[in-house]
C-alpha cells in the first residue's frame, strides 16, 4: 500500500525489478496524507485534470445529523488536514477555500451522505 504519489515514486525507483511485477495489477487506493493546506493546494496543482472531489459526512449519534468529515479527490481519501467538522453549514468546509485558490476554482464538489 502506498500513502503518497512520492512514496509511489520512490518504490519504482528503488525497485524496478518488484515494480515490473507489480506494474500491472491494480492497486488499493488507500489515500494520500497531507501535512498542510498548502500541500493540497499543490496537489490540486500539479493534476493534469480537473479531479473529482467528493464530501462524505458521518452521523452525529447523538443529534442524528451529518457532518462532513472526509474528503476525496478522484476516489483517493485525502488525510491529515481534512477531519470532523462541527458544522451543518458545508460552505465552511476547509475543501471549498482550498479549491478557490486553486486552478480549478469554481470546480463542483459531490456530496453525499454514507
Amino acid at each position: 500500500m502506498f500513502y503518497s504519489a512520492e512514496a509511489l515514486a520512490e518504490f519504482k525507483l528503488n525497485f524496478p525489478d518488484d515494480w515490473e511485477k507489480v506494474q500491472n495489477k491494480p492497486l488499493k487506493k488507500t489515500g494520500i496524507m497531507l501535512e498542510s493546506c498548502q500541500d493540497f493546494l499543490d496537489y490540486l496543482n500539479s493534476l493534469n485534470h480537473c479531479p473529482d472531489i467528493c464530501i462524505d459526512y458521518s452521523a452525529d449519534v447523538d443529534r442524528w445529523e451529518g457532518y462532513p468529515t472526509t474528503v476525496w479527490c478522484d476516489d483517493i481519501e485525502v488525510r491529515g488536514i481534512f477531519s470532523y467538522q462541527k458544522s451543518l453549514t458545508l460552505a465552511e468546509h476547509w475543501v471549498f477555500k482550498i479549491v478557490t485558490q486553486s486552478k480549478w476554482s469554481g470546480m463542483k464538489i459531490i456530496q453525499k451522505c454514507l
